[in-house]
């Protein structure tokens, strides 16, 4: 997950406020801080840098640098950074609060929810450290203590989208389908290319069978976020309009999105593989050979995948080493399946038998064989004379 730039920015200058506030409390001989806009983000992690060598025990120097790492994108260094601060002074709030940010953007719920709990236990009381609760515990499917601090959330900034967007997942989740809906809308009319608002919207329509409703949405997604982010986001968009028009029995619109889908994010592979299914009923095995080919690429496993594949090389395309390769590739799958040995056992001599009339033996056999046919052609006209 991404951290929004708004927030970064918000924490940034607050914790740089910090900084200057702290500034007294360290004993140690300090160097002097950069102002805000005095250099690039750039320099200011080589000032640190410099700073840190000269001063490598001062834990407000990580701390620092963590910030100004995370507000570059390098989480990375901005963890190893923040856990440098900690190992030399563990007091502090806001130290774990950056901690438990770096872990969010890091997809790593449960230690930023523990972070954040550290945080809120030493005393960090920001809107931002709630809004962070809130979506650890939901992650953490703690819904009603989300719910809790969501609702913090609220009370000083009701017009955020992603409160309106996390509080309508907590209501879904406790069957208040209603709020969801609700609150899910809400944090679309603030932010109107807020795609994963759309994307819980779709999916909550699709799960109760609403699939026009789901339409409209996944219409609206494609429209709105078209100019943010890149292409591939909009294909669960493209899928998921397709999924809804199966549903409604529009097959073959259907397989336009999923084609479209599929083109956008070859790893939506059930988008391919009902393409592929639907090019074999229509007997255009071209079509569905390509398509199959990228889904088993993405999903090396999936059931009858490499089988079906090997049955298209044979018998419609008559691709023999091809379909070879895919059988073998489906017994390794299916070690029990014996006719699937069969199947190899067929298409092993179907290879041998062409490979054979590719050679001079064929040929010479071939005239063998003539020689006795129009022999015995003519000792058959002599005796019926």
């Amino acid at each position: 997950m991404n951290l929004k730039n708004s927030t970064i920015l918000f924490y940034f200058f607050s914790v740089m406020l910090l900084f200057t506030a702290c500034q007294q409390q360290i004993q140690e001989k300090t160097a002097p801080v950069l102002g805000l806009n005095e250099e690039t983000l750039t320099k200011k992690i080589s000032y640190m840098n410099s700073v840190i060598e000269d001063y490598p025990a001062v834990a407000d120097y990580y701390f620092r640098r963590a910030v100004l790492n995370l507000e570059a994108r390098k989480e990375n260094l901005a963890q190893k950074d923040i856990n440098q601060a900690l190992l030399l002074d563990s007091t502090k709030a806001s130290y774990y609060f950056v901690k438990a940010k770096i872990h969010e953007i890091r997809g790593e719920y449960k230690a930023s929810l523990l972070a954040a709990q550290q945080a809120e236990s030493k005393g960090f009381k920001e809107i931002d450290a709630d809004m962070l609760m809130g979506k650890m515990s939901y992650y953490a499917k703690d819904y009603r203590n989300a719910g809790l601090y969501l609702d913090k959330v609220q009370e000083v900034l009701p017009e955020l989208p992603e409160m309106r967007y996390f509080r309508g997942l907590t209501y879904f989740q406790t069957q208040d389908t209603a709020n969801a809906i609700a609150y899910l809308n809400k944090a679309i009319e603030l932010k109107k290319e807020y795609r994963e608002a759309y994307r819980a919207l779709v999916d909550l329509y699709s799960n109760y069978g609403a699939h026009k409703a789901a339409i409209r949405y996944s219409k609206a997604a494609i429209k709105n976020c078209e100019k943010v982010g890149s292409e591939r986001d909009d294909a669960s968009f493209y899928f998921s309009f397709g999924r809804s028009l199966w549903a409604l029995r529009s097959y073959d619109s259907a397989i336009v999105l999923y084609s479209q889908a599929f083109e956008l994010d070859s790893t939506i592979w059930q988008a391919g593989y009902q393409v592929a299914m639907y090019c074999i009923n229509k007997k255009n095995y071209e079509k569905a050979e390509k398509y199959l080919t990228k889904v088993v690429l993405q999903k090396s496993d999936i059931e009858n995948g490499d089988y079906l594949l090997a049955a298209i090389y044979e018998y419609h395309l008559k691709r023999l080493i091809d379909a070879l390769k895919h059988y073998q590739r489906a017994a390794n799958l299916d070690r029990q399946n014996l006719q699937i040995q069969a199947d190899i056992r067929r298409i092993v001599k179907k290879i041998e038998y062409e490979e054979y009339r590719k050679s001079p033996q064929y040929m010479l056999d071939l005239l063998q064989k003539q020689k006795g046919t129009q022999l015995q052609q003519a000792v058959q006209k002599k005796d019926s004379l």
